[in-house]
């Protein structure tokens, strides 16, 4: 008596492209799962906390001009704000020589 013959079940082969047949083909190709949307969900909110959290510290430094406490927010990565900016030495600006007609 003979074996009957085993049938072995392959998963379907796809062609890369559509045009003209390819010697190249794919096999055992899986289907790429979307990501979870709670997971992208939750990695948002964090991303957005973070820059939060950042924007928060940035703003929180407060102006170092000595006559009086100014608590406007500095300029960039300065140590004055915008109103005060000209009392840093080390700042890149200076007073124009522009005078208004009233004085």
């Amino acid at each position: 008596m003979s074996q009957p013959r085993k049938v072995i079940h392959l998963p379907k082969v796809r062609m890369l492209s559509r045009g003209s047949p390819s010697s190249i083909r794919i096999t055992n190709m899986m289907s790429i799962k979307p990501p979870d949307p709670e997971l992208v969900k939750k990695q948002e909110e964090e991303r957005l906390r973070t820059q939060l959290q950042q924007e928060i510290v940035s703003r929180s430094r407060t102006c170092a001009h000595k006559a009086y406490e100014c608590l406007l927010p500095v300029v960039g990565s300065r140590s004055y704000c915008a109103k005060h900016i000209l009392d840093d030495v080390t700042a890149p600006y200076k007073q124009c020589a522009h005078v208004t007609s009233s004085g």
